[in-house]
């Protein structure tokens, strides 16, 4: 689920207060989402680009979401009480489904993983500091 928003509207007298509905959309390079929060109520829609479309809805110890995959036929639920992870997934096409249970936050990459990424991204950063030291001779190139 996207990360909480944050708008302080404490300005405003406490009447305005009350009729306001509280609306946030949130767009960045891998999703985009609109989402309405009252207290510690949080509802929403969000889409994942090329992936699910996505309904939550979380409370003080409550929270869950749904999605959909419409290029495959994936459909995912997601339900957390308390610390516990409760999911569910399924493909109506392939006519499978499967269950899972879990406490607690998950579990931190294995080493080789993080090193893999690091290593990608010191290669993509050194390709860049070449492309800028050639952009003083063809701007077009760096760009």
């Amino acid at each position: 689920m996207p990360d909480k928003f944050d708008i302080d509207l404490s300005l405003l007298p406490p009447k305005l207060q009350l009729h306001l509905w509280i609306l946030g959309l949130d767009a960045n390079t891998s999703q985009v989402n609109i989402a309405y929060q009252r207290n510690s109520f949080r509802t929403g829609l969000a889409y994942n680009y090329g992936g699910n479309i996505e309904a939550f809805l979380s409370t003080n110890r409550f929270s869950s979401a749904i999605g959909v995959n419409p290029s495959n036929g994936n459909i995912n639920l997601g339900v957390v009480y308390r610390g516990y992870n409760f999911s569910a997934s399924g493909n109506v096409q392939r006519q499978n489904l499967s269950l899972g249970v879990s406490y607690g936050p998950g579990l931190f990459p294995f080493p080789a993983e993080l090193t893999n990424t690091f290593n990608q991204g010191g290669r993509v950063a050194s390709h860049i500091m070449s492309r800028i030291a050639a952009g003083e001779r063809d701007p077009l190139a760096l760009y």
